[in-house]
């Protein structure tokens, strides 16, 4: 398989377990907070399903989601608010990773998607990280496309 493949599956991979864990969170959570988990939820729908189409287009196949993913529930709403933005802040980590690659286009959907997911941390966590989707730097020889 191609390495942008490899890099777009492993986005969706995040997608898929973002949809999930989304869910399960957003079902603990009531009113605006219920609603915009909801929201946040159909948003990854979307990212999952164009990720799914642009690694159709390179030949490849894409993953499929697991039956279940691990998903920590206690601890009350503040808890759930911090385990959404983890899911989001995680996910931006598997864009930061898809920017490298380099089509343009699969550049453009990449940064596309890594703001979108810095906005929803920001959202559940009420402030903004620093460069959301660089955890640390990973040295490499290779130059920079």
């Amino acid at each position: 398989m191609s390495q942008a493949v490899d890099a777009l599956n492993s986005a969706l991979a995040g997608e898929h377990a973002a949809i999930y864990g989304i869910g399960v969170l957003g079902a603990r959570l009531a009113g605006a907070r219920a609603a915009r988990a909801e929201s946040y939820r159909n948003a990854h729908r979307s990212a999952r399903d164009a990720l799914i189409i642009r690694i159709a287009t390179l030949g490849g196949q894409a993953l499929a989601a697991e039956p279940a993913y691990q998903v920590a529930v206690g601890g009350g709403v503040t808890a759930a608010l911090d385990q959404l933005a983890g899911i989001e802040e995680r996910l931006a980590d598997r864009y930061a990773e898809l920017v490298l690659q380099t089509d343009p286009e699969i550049r453009k959907l990449a940064v596309g998607a890594l703001r979108d997911c810095a906005l929803r941390a920001a959202a559940w966590r009420g402030r903004a990280e620093v460069f959301p989707g660089l955890t640390e730097p990973r040295p490499t020889s290779a130059p920079t496309p």
